[in-house]
């Protein structure tokens, strides 16, 4: 079985959100966005900030598929 979101989640901790750092992070959904015959990949997860006392939800979208491992196309601004 493959490692994905546990990799995922030692990635989150050590970074900010909104200028406090993630100390615990654990991803809790995933699902596939449509739109106009495209999708892309994106998630949930829930992480524990430092000092806070609550966790909080943070929005997760991925830059590639999770089946073919293809890069998305970059937004276009």
């Amino acid at each position: 079985m493959c490692k994905c979101i546990t990799e995922l989640e030692k990635n989150i901790v050590g970074r900010d959100w909104k200028k406090k750092k993630v100390i615990k992070a654990n991803f809790i959904s995933g699902a596939l966005m449509f739109s106009s015959g495209t999708y892309q990949a994106s998630g949930e997860v829930e992480a524990t900030l430092e000092g806070g006392k609550k966790p909080v939800k943070i929005p997760i979208i991925y830059s590639h598929c999770p089946f073919c491992g293809k890069a998305y196309p970059k937004p276009k601004n």
